[in-house]
């Protein structure tokens, strides 16, 4: 008997990941989650560009944080970088207003970085951060989809329907995992730039 239920509960699991490694679950992802990658791309882009024009008002805030970056490896960075993003997801609970702040915070001292820094300083520290910080736009999404998960439990719990929480959270479930996938393909190819420059 027990061992039916175990059986239940693999095929459940196979069939969920089934469905989130589909191609067309890939493309979905996409076309469902296009404002939140948009809003995230826009968040990211007005930061580094507001760090970038603006350096010299960040100028005594960054520069510590200039000498530590550029006395790190690779592999910190992108360990650096994996803990920041999974922050930055999982303070989407907080319906992702401190999200937003790390992901600005994170863009403004890059911004300040690359403004700051000589062009072979910027190609040889700075260019594994660029495709990091495409992790970045995946991992505010994954915020995003926290707070869209936190509000649909909320509104079921209030509603108190709650024999249909799992349908309700179903799919951002979904595309937290596969956002998840995005950010680690991401950070392991600035890894991957890292070591070979």
């Amino acid at each position: 008997m027990l061992g039916y239920y175990f059986n239940l509960g693999g095929d459940f699991i196979n069939k969920f990941f089934k469905d989130i490694f589909n191609k067309g679950n890939a493309k979905d992802y996409f076309k469902r989650n296009k404002f939140f990658i948009l809003a995230s791309v826009v968040i990211i882009l007005l930061s580094l560009w507001s760090g970038f024009t603006n350096y010299s008002s960040y100028g005594n805030i960054m520069t510590m944080g200039q000498f530590q970056l550029i006395n790190t490896t690779p592999v910190l960075i992108l360990e650096n970088n994996l803990i920041t993003d999974i922050i930055v997801i999982i303070a989407g609970f907080t319906f992702s207003i401190l999200s937003i702040f790390l992901t600005v915070t994170n863009g403004v001292n890059l911004g300040y970085l690359l403004a700051t820094s000589t062009y072979l300083q910027s190609l040889n520290v700075y260019l594994p951060h660029v495709l990091d910080s495409i992790s970045w736009i995946f991992a505010l999404v994954g915020a995003f989809l926290v707070t869209k998960i936190e509000v649909r439990l909320i509104s079921t719990l209030i509603n108190r329907k709650v024999d249909i929480i799992f349908s309700k959270i179903k799919v951002p479930l979904k595309d937290l995992i596969l956002t998840i996938m995005f950010i680690i393909i991401f950070l392991l190819m600035g890894l991957f730039v890292g070591l070979i420059i």
